[in-house]
């Protein structure tokens, strides 16, 4: 059967299966009073096998393991800080809810619930675990909405400021195709760790420029799991939507041309411009909501990283060195099930309240 589409991250982190009897069992990490086992870790790891396999020099590909492996633990130790909370909101998922995002996840896949199971057999997991997983992605987007959507109002002045922005750039809103190639930075990361990163992406920026194909790139080499199974295509973007430095050079470039890496909020990106268009910028009365709906997003991915970072502020948390630093005999390698996740952000109300 063929692999089904993967838009997301989560699907790469699926709930753990149980650890071999013959694994060597170690923390790799605390939150609070939860700790993170080896073996835990060290399945989200295995999940990105194939972008290490890539990488031909064997200290490099060490050198990127480690950074994979301590990116993937912190964001571990988020999903703990996440799940303490909903412990202490009272917030549960229920059966039901587990079996209607199923319903959905069958739909976007367009798959019966026997080729799902069937497909999650082929790369490893069972339903019960894909089960678990799609259950903490509900408890988590349940716990964003109780812990942050109330610190979010957008108000009627912030979206006649955004719709006078559109105006400003002519009269009406260009967009533009784009492709981009990611190379990750953890947020954890040391200059040394940004500066392989730098160096990495100028390589792969070196090899675009000079006529490489794009698209097999992004789909060999790309570290967005989002967009590397399409090439690294990002669909049609309108201005404002990616952050400044990204937007103001992406509405520079011609149709072809490549750029990069330039650094983002996340890491590095090479980017290919492949097509254009324009147009005209309907009344505000006819997009507000869609201004509004914009403005929430923006803001609820921004309160939540705020949100998280005062977790951890708050917790007691202990990293430790992880796998690279531990060989542990037995245990079983698997790869995350390519199936289509449920959304990574909380379900939000058509139309956010003004004050």
């Amino acid at each position: 059967m063929r692999k089904l589409i993967v838009t997301g991250v989560l699907a790469a982190l699926l709930a753990p299966r149980a650890a071999s009897a013959e694994i060597l069992e170690r923390i790799v990490g605390v939150v609070n009073d939860d700790v993170i086992l080896q073996s835990e870790l060290k399945l989200r790891v295995v999940a990105a096998e194939d972008e290490l396999d890539e990488i031909k020099d064997p200290v490099a590909a060490a050198e990127r393991r480690r950074q994979l492996e301590d990116a993937l633990l912190d964001s571990m130790i988020a999903e703990q800080l996440i799940a303490q909370q909903a412990a202490e909101l009272k917030l549960k998922v229920t059966n039901a809810e587990v079996d209607k995002a199923l319903d959905e996840v069958r739909k976007q896949n367009k798959v019966t619930a026997e080729q799902l199971e069937r497909a999650l057999r082929e790369e490893g997991f069972t339903m019960a675990q894909y089960r678990s997983d799609v259950k903490r992605q509900i408890l988590r987007l349940k716990v964003i909405n109780v812990a942050v959507r109330s610190r979010i109002q957008i108000s009627d002045t912030e979206i006649q400021e955004a719709y006078e922005r559109k105006q400003r750039q002519g009269g009406a809103t260009s967009e533009v195709r784009a492709s981009h190639i990611f190379v990750e930075v953890p947020d954890t990361a040391d200059q040394a760790i940004v500066h392989e990163a730098q160096g990495r992406a100028e390589a792969l920026a070196v090899r675009a420029k000079g006529g490489e194909d794009f698209a097999a790139m992004a789909k060999a080499v790309s570290e967005d799991p989002a967009t590397k199974e399409d090439g690294g295509d990002l669909g049609w973007i309108g201005h404002g939507m990616l952050p400044g430095e990204l937007d103001k050079v992406l509405f520079e470039m011609k149709v072809g041309e490549v750029r990069g890496p330039l650094l983002g909020e996340s890491g590095f990106h090479i980017m290919k411009l492949t097509d254009t268009r324009k147009k005209e910028l309907k009344p505000l009365a006819e997009i507000k909501e869609k201004l509004r709906e914009e403005l929430y997003q923006a803001e609820l991915k921004r309160q939540t990283k705020n949100w998280i970072d005062e977790l951890r502020k708050k917790a007691y948390i202990k990293r430790r060195l992880t796998l690279a630093d531990s060989k542990v005999p037995g245990g079983t390698d698997t790869k995350a099930p390519a199936i289509k996740p449920m959304p990574d952000k909380p379900v939000a109300p058509a139309a956010s309240p003004s004050p």
